[in-house]
């Protein structure tokens, strides 16, 4: 688990653009927000994307729909269907990515939170394991002090606190607990004969600069009814205000695919409302983690909104539905099929596919399929055999009532 938050690379190379943004303004929170604006820039491609992928998947519906009617119960022939589909441009995955790429980056950000003085301040590994270990004795001799009246607590007692402290740590936020601990001990660091000076200024420059609007970035948000952590406010609107954007921008995505593709919309069934768990998710675990990932979490949800609709706007649905079908007339395939509609008044009319309205092309799919499921039918012979049994239920019934006079 602990490979989410230093992956190799990954995590690296956002410390490293972190950094620059920390270098900048000389304050974490300040540097998230630069950090979370370049990201979207550089996503804002994918997330495009992505909406193209939407429109694309509108256009292949019909077909994919066709598909599994018509060869339905048998799979080899769907996939070999489907395989010529995702050659002329059908992607099942294609929405994927976005995503994907948003859980790295998060945990990327999680991995540089918990390690400000390596990727922040940039303090030497040695300097970092000197800190750990006063840390580790001030805890410990706390411990002990705890104890001193304490006939129990023995020898053997004393070594497993000793390890449990050594535990803490190795864990991922040991630097936030060092740092934690300078705040409260500062002359027994600064009295250290192996603390360096700039090593010292720096912690003091952390200190200073890990807080922003009243908000330590380094604390994890305590839970409203935990007394041991108090102040709770401002600390925990982090968690709120991610829950917030964050269901936000779920319905502005929710808008925006049901007005884009509204029958990729419906084919989710229940799973569209599993969407509605992820804001729920996003709150929870905004308290388990420092607030500077949750800053993050809330930060990126926000411009994901504003992204979402700065591309609704320039690319509405109607545009990147011809943008798709250029695309794919360039490639050879023949998009704009002309059909004929039916209206409500019963009179039918020829119109091109890119021609239709919403209703129109629903109505259109419907009779598509319709027309495939009999066609299946009479294939297998169901239809005589439901047309028979009709007949004689219409027998029996005759019978009946000539039964009953």
């Amino acid at each position: 688990m602990r490979f989410l938050f230093d992956m190799p690379l990954i995590t690296p190379a956002l410390g490293f653009i972190m950094r620059l943004c920390y270098e900048l303004v000389q304050n974490v929170g300040v540097a998230i927000i630069l950090f979370t604006i370049i990201v979207r820039i550089v996503m804002f491609p994918i997330s495009l994307k992505q909406q193209k992928t939407m429109s694309k998947t509108q256009f292949f519906n019909p077909r994919i729909k066709e598909i599994q009617t018509k060869y339905r119960g048998n799979q080899q022939k769907q996939n070999e269907e489907m395989a010529k589909l995702q050659k002329e441009g059908y992607s099942p995955a294609g929405g994927c990515l976005p995503m994907l790429l948003t859980t790295l980056i998060l945990f990327g950000v999680l991995g540089v939170v918990y390690k400000p003085m390596t990727y922040f301040e940039h303090i030497p590994k040695e300097q970092i394991e000197i800190l750990k270990e006063i840390a580790i004795d001030i805890e410990y001799n706390k411990v002990l002090d705890a104890h001193t009246d304490d006939e129990e607590f023995g020898e053997t007692a004393a070594e497993n606190e000793r390890k449990r402290i050594d535990t803490k740590y190795k864990a991922l936020q040991s630097e936030l607990l060092v740092i934690g601990s300078y705040k409260n001990n500062k002359t027994v660091y600064s009295e250290s004969a192996n603390v360096e000076k700039d090593t010292i200024s720096t912690l003091n420059a952390i200190e200073g600069n890990i807080t922003l609007f009243g908000i330590d970035f380094s604390r994890i948000p305590p839970l409203p009814w935990d007394s041991e952590n108090k102040p709770v406010f401002p600390l925990v609107l982090i968690p709120i205000l991610s829950f917030i954007f964050a269901m936000g921008q779920m319905l502005v995505t929710q808008t925006i695919q049901k007005k884009t593709s509204p029958e990729t919309l419906e084919q989710q069934g229940t799973m569209k409302y599993m969407m509605y768990f992820m804001p729920v998710m996003s709150l929870v675990i905004a308290f388990q983690f420092p607030a500077g990932a949750g800053f993050y979490w809330a930060l990126s949800s926000a411009v994901g909104i504003l992204q979402s609709l700065i591309i609704y706007k320039l690319w509405p649905p109607a545009k990147l539905r011809e943008e798709m079908l250029a695309e794919l007339e360039k490639k050879g395939y023949k998009t704009d099929n002309v059909v004929v509609v039916e209206k409500h008044d019963g009179k039918k009319t020829t119109k091109k596919e890119s021609e239709m309205t919403q209703s129109e092309r629903k109505e259109y799919n419907r009779k598509k399929l319709e027309e495939a499921r009999k066609a299946d039918l009479e294939k297998y012979g169901e239809v005589g055999t439901t047309a028979l049994s009709g007949e004689d239920n219409d027998s029996d019934e005759s019978s009946e009532k000539d039964n009953s006079r």
